[in-house]
């Protein structure tokens, strides 16, 4: 008996094609309860790419409550939510988490980008980048490899409005970013 390797018959899956491909797919949006794309829409967001230059970076372990203030928080300045990755690998284990963060109300709009989180280094949340240039497409498988852009940042648990005033009245690489989002904000 000899124990042979699995076979791939010459078919290496691309795995960002079947992410994008199942955040994309209406009946997974629909067991997550957000419609992704309509979300995009009404923000003018062509995800984290295109124009955006903030986004705000959390994970389904923060305590529900602060990630429900959290997700509205950002849905006031229209800055996309950025999570890691699905709970568990699992999209029934994601829904459960946004029940219990929403409960029966509609759960706010988020993308799930592992690259975003290596690209900016990203090992705690929550963490608000901002960026003075829009986000470049990365070179590098994973994003991992490619260089760190010009951004500033603010960890903790911290109001938005706080953290932008914060970067608005500094020096940093995005304080005039900071400026415009604040005086575009739903806030104002």
């Amino acid at each position: 008996l000899i124990i042979q390797d699995p076979d791939d018959f010459g078919v290496k899956p691309d795995v960002n094609r079947l992410r994008d491909l199942a955040l994309n797919d209406k009946r997974v949006q629909q067991m997550l309860g957000v419609d992704l794309n309509a979300r995009a829409n009404e923000t003018g967001a062509d995800g984290l790419g295109g124009e955006r230059r903030a986004f705000l970076a959390l994970s389904f372990s923060i305590p529900a409550p602060a990630l429900n203030a959290a997700l509205r928080d950002a849905d006031q300045f229209g800055v996309p939510v950025v999570f890691r990755g699905f709970v568990n690998n699992s999209i029934f284990d994601t829904q459960a988490a946004l029940e219990a963060v929403f409960g029966d109300a509609d759960p706010l709009g988020f993308g799930i980008d592992p690259t975003v989180f290596s690209r900016f280094q990203i090992e705690t949340v929550p963490q608000l980048i901002v960026l003075p240039e829009p986000l470049e497409v990365c070179h590098s498988e994973g994003c991992g490899a490619d260089l760190i852009p010009p951004h500033d940042r603010v960890r903790g648990n911290t109001p938005l409005d706080f953290a932008f005033e914060l970067l608005a009245q500094g020096e940093g690489a995005a304080a005039d970013t900071a400026k415009d989002i604040l005086s575009r904000s739903r806030f104002r």
